[in-house]
C-alpha cells in the first residue's frame, strides 16, 4: 500500500483530480455546516487527513478565513497554487508523531477509509485526538446501488471496503462514534460523527448526476 501512494493511485478517485471537481464545493459546503461550536474569539483547528493537493483545505481557509488548518498526505500531490503559510501540510500516513500530541475540533478524510484495512482503528486513532467537542467527518463512495443491482464494476483493487449506511452505522458503534448526520451528495456517503450522543440525526438524500471518481 505504501507503495501505491508513493507511485500514485492507478484509478482517477481523487477530489484532488479533474473528476472530482464536482465535489470541491459541496463537500466544503457540509463541512461547514457541521463544524463544533466555539466562543466567538475561538480559532477551530482542523485536520484533513489525505489532503491530496490541498483543495479541500484551500477551500475551508476562503469561506471561513479564522479556521487553523491541518493537512496529512502520504502521495506525492503537489499542492494547489493559493495555500499559504497558514495552511500546515504534513508529508506522512496517519497518525503521524509531528501533531501526536495535538488535539483538533474536526477532523476529516474524503475517499480515504475505503483504502484502509481495519477502519475502526483508523476512527479510532482520529477519535484520540479530537477535543472534548470534537466532530469527525468522513467521505466514502456509497455503494448501496452498485451493490443492489449486482453492478460489479464497483470493484477497484485499491479497496478493501464497500461502505452501505447500514455498514456506516454498524462501524462508528465498533469505534466508539455516535453518528450525527448522514448524506447521500453525488455518488458518496457523507457521514458526521462524534464522541458525544445526539438526540437528533440528520439523514438527506441528494440527487445523483454523477458517478463518484473512479466507478
Amino acid at each position: 500500500m505504501n507503495e501505491v501512494y508513493e507511485l500514485g493511485s492507478l484509478v482517477d478517485g481523487s477530489i484532488s483530480n479533474e473528476s472530482g471537481k464536482v465535489y470541491v464545493e459541496l463537500v466544503t459546503d457540509f463541512i461547514l455546516q457541521s463544524l463544533p461550536l466555539k466562543q466567538a474569539n475561538e480559532s477551530l483547528s482542523v485536520l484533513e487527513v489525505g489532503c491530496g493537493n490541498g483543495i479541500i483545505l484551500k477551500q475551508l481557509k476562503t469561506k471561513n478565513s479564522s479556521l487553523k488548518l491541518t493537512g496529512i498526505e502520504p502521495g506525492g500531490h503537489g499542492i494547489v497554487e493559493g495555500i499559504d503559510d497558514e495552511i500546515d501540510i504534513i508529508r506522512g500516513f496517519f497518525p503521524v508523531k509531528q501533531i501526536a500530541d495535538t488535539k483538533f475540533d474536526l477532523i476529516f478524510s474524503l475517499l480515504v477509509l475505503e483504502h484502509i484495512e481495519d477502519p475502526v482503528v483508523f476512527l479510532q486513532q482520529q477519535k484520540d485526538q479530537l477535543s472534548p467537542s470534537g466532530k469527525l467527518i468522513f467521505g466514502v463512495p456509497n455503494c448501496e446501488p452498485f451493490l443492489k443491482t449486482g453492478d460489479i464494476s464497483i470493484f477497484i483493487h485499491e479497496h478493501y471496503l464497500y461502505f452501505t449506511r447500514k455498514g456506516i452505522f454498524t462501524l462508528l458503534e465498533k469505534a466508539g462514534l455516535f453518528l450525527e448526520r448522514i448524506e447521500v451528495v453525488e455518488g458518496m456517503l457523507l457521514v458526521t460523527s462524534s464522541t458525544q450522543k445526539t438526540s437528533d440525526i440528520v439523514t438527506h438524500d441528494k440527487t445523483e448526476k454523477h458517478k463518484l471518481p473512479g466507478f
